[in-house]
């Protein structure tokens, strides 16, 4: 409390040393002060130009650009992603196969090398077939 009544009185003694002072100033002094002050009034009424926008809008702004630059990346990759995928489909002739969500998707990556050992898997087949039956009569071979 005893602050509360020290700030009060220093704020009493102060103002009262102020109006004292302008008192004491002359016509020109007080002229200038007059118009200075009616033009700082007259600045702060006028709207500001809007390359001296508000601290927030620039912040404001730059979230803004950077969303506007993350949705069109993506668009962008998502067109990229499907025109390679419609090439891959015309240039081979094949359908993509659908793989459910819990499957390997690594056997999908060696896919031709599995071609290649089920070809060569089909032909020592065909050779041992082939064996079998070029043997004599008796059906024993070699």
């Amino acid at each position: 409390m005893k602050t509360q009544n020290s700030d009060d009185i220093f704020v009493e003694n102060a103002r009262k040393a102020l109006l004292a002072s302008v008192d004491a100033l002359d016509d020109s002094v007080l002229k200038r002060l007059r118009e200075v002050r009616r033009m700082a009034v007259a600045a702060a009424e006028r709207p500001q130009p809007f390359w001296r926008a508000q601290r927030w809008y620039i912040p404001a702004g730059a979230v803004a650009a950077l969303f506007v630059v993350m949705v069109g990346t993506a668009a962008l990759w998502d067109i990229q992603q499907t025109s390679s995928t419609n090439l891959y489909l015309a240039s081979t002739g094949d359908e993509l196969p659908v793989t459910p969500v819990n499957e390997n998707v690594d056997l999908y990556a060696d896919m031709d090398f599995y071609r290649w050992m089920e070809t060569q898997d089909q032909a020592s087949q065909d050779d041992e077939d082939n064996d079998e039956d070029s043997g004599d009569a008796t059906g024993e071979g070699g």
